[in-house]
């Protein structure tokens, strides 16, 4: 049972004790993000502790939007680095794909960025199609120093044999839930400095006057 949307709830600590597999580490991500919502919005990227996520520290990862349906990583734990076989800084999330996964990818990516969305995608290696092994991505958005949702953590949970596998995701299922920011406050309307001064009445239009005049018989 797909547990790891329960989170959303401020009740995730507990709920993240309750799953186990390839779940647990995307649902102790997703209650320790949704600790960093103090006020419904989304949280910053300086308000990650890395000391608070050490337990699942080197399945996380942090990339930047650099263009429509594009992610680029710029941080990548140990055993994200393990699965796509190289250094993956600087590389597009859309590596750990194969071609054909990566127009709908793309489409999820946009949807974390500009939904925003919390997503989370079950996924399997290209080339273990018929062993019941399976992992979990979860992708978060995150604001940059500019306060724009340019920046998303993620978390790639899976097995302890996966790691090894320096394969391909193929995605099986997805899971989007649209986050609920709060309204900004209307901004007062500006108050005048000085009253507008009255319309100047209009002169009064003369009114012609008629003289009759007779002309004398001579």
């Amino acid at each position: 049972m797909d547990l790891s949307f329960l989170l959303g709830s401020r009740n995730g600590r507990q709920a993240a004790q309750g799953c186990a597999g390839p779940q647990r580490e995307a649902a102790e991500l997703r209650a320790y993000w949704e600790s960093l919502r103090h006020d419904g919005g989304i949280p910053a990227r300086r308000d990650i502790d890395p000391q608070r996520i050490g337990p699942m520290l080197e399945r996380v990862f942090v990339a930047e939007r650099i263009g429509a349906g594009l992610a680029q990583i710029r941080i990548a734990g140990s055993a994200v680095n393990e699965f796509a076989g190289v250094d993956a800084r600087g590389l597009p999330l859309s590596c750990l794909f194969p071609p054909g996964a990566r127009l709908r990818l793309a489409t999820l990516l946009e949807q974390v960025f500009a939904g925003p969305s919390a997503i989370e995608l079950q996924i399997r290696p290209e080339r273990q199609k018929h062993q019941p092994v399976e992992a979990t991505l979860l992708m978060l958005p995150l604001k940059d120093d500019r306060g724009a949702t340019m920046l998303m953590i993620g978390c790639i949970s899976f097995g302890g044999d996966l790691r090894r596998a320096r394969d391909r995701f193929t995605i099986l299922r997805t899971r989007e839930e649209r986050l609920i920011l709060p309204v900004p406050a209307a901004e007062p309307a500006p108050q005048q400095a000085f009253a507008e001064a009255a319309p100047a009445p209009l002169p009064a239009r003369s009114r012609a006057h008629l003289r009759l005049v007779h002309s004398a018989d001579r």
